[in-house]
């Protein structure tokens, strides 16, 4: 199993506007692609300088996540950096299951 984890800080003005986006427009978006068996979304509570949310993305193989980024993730990408342009910073790992 592999986790695609995006960490993203934001802006505090723009927290709620962002959240919602997320929520409703963004994940959906991923997971459409039909390449993720699931996700979970997650705030981090002890990021004291703006607020900081992850997001990880399960897959059963890279060989998905090569597809991902490939056909889906720069179109993804581009339009949450037009929408929330410099407003935001974002971090990727790949990470491996070792156990469940």
């Amino acid at each position: 199993m592999i986790i695609y984890s995006v960490e993203i800080s934001i802006e505090k003005d723009i927290e709620k506007k962002w959240l919602d986006w997320m929520e409703n427009k963004h994940i959906p978006d991923v997971m459409s692609t039909n390449l993720f068996l699931d996700f979970k979304f997650f705030k981090n509570i002890l990021s004291q300088k703006s607020p900081a949310y992850t997001v990880q993305y399960k897959l059963k193989s890279i060989d998905d996540l090569i597809h991902y980024q490939d056909k889906f993730a720069a179109g993804l990408q581009q339009e949450h950096g037009s929408k929330f342009k410099n407003k935001f910073s974002a971090k990727r790992q790949l990470l491996r299951v070792v156990e469940e």
